[in-house]
């Protein structure tokens, strides 16, 4: 098994927003690179979903509501928040709302409570 492989994890989302294929089931190696007609979109974004490891996120989280303890539903990862030393992009901070909710709670409840 690759280090990529190791790294995909089946219960979370990693498919390409543009050509839509799921890594999960395809594998990187069978990938298209770059099948959009548009220069500026390439296959990038399920490649870094394959790749994710919660580790290397520092996490910041806005719209937590303390009177919503403990589920903090409006809570969700701010633009502040880097991964690998990076900002992240608005689709990958809107990816990690959506498939790992526990480490937008977990973010919330540690600076809030």
């Amino acid at each position: 098994m690759s280090e990529i492989d190791e790294k995909i994890t089946p219960d979370h989302d990693a498919n390409c927003d543009v050509c839509g294929k799921n890594v999960n089931v395809d594998g990187i190696d069978k990938h298209e690179e770059n099948p959009s007609e548009r220069e500026d979109v390439t296959c990038d974004t399920c490649q870094w979903k394959a790749k994710f490891d919660p580790k290397k996120l520092d996490l910041v989280v806005d719209g937590v509501d303390t009177k919503d303890f403990p589920d903090f539903c409006d809570a969700y990862c701010s633009e502040n928040s880097e991964y690998d030393g990076k900002t992240l992009e608005v689709w990958q901070g809107e990816w990690i709302d959506e498939n790992y909710p526990e480490l937008i709670n977990g973010s919330a409840y540690e600076k809030y409570m």
